[in-house]
């Protein structure tokens, strides 16, 4: 369980190092990505939808993100 503490550790203190914009991006192709899985795993082809996501949560949070 050390390693997988040791590893929470170690992307917490990542993230909390990147600037506003890159925080906001690597949200946004998150999103992108999880949306993107998910749906090809239920069968659909959500390419446009996991797009207009990524985009979407990359506005939001570069905006809302009191860096």
């Amino acid at each position: 369980m050390d390693i997988v503490r040791q590893l929470y550790h170690r992307v917490d203190a990542w993230t909390r190092n990147l600037s506003r914009r890159a925080y906001a991006v690597l949200i946004g192709i998150l999103t992108g990505i999880t949306i993107l899985v998910f749906g090809l795993l239920l069968g659909d082809w959500v390419l446009f939808q996991a797009v207009l996501m990524a985009l979407t949560m990359t506005v939001v949070y570069y905006a809302l993100d009191s860096r």
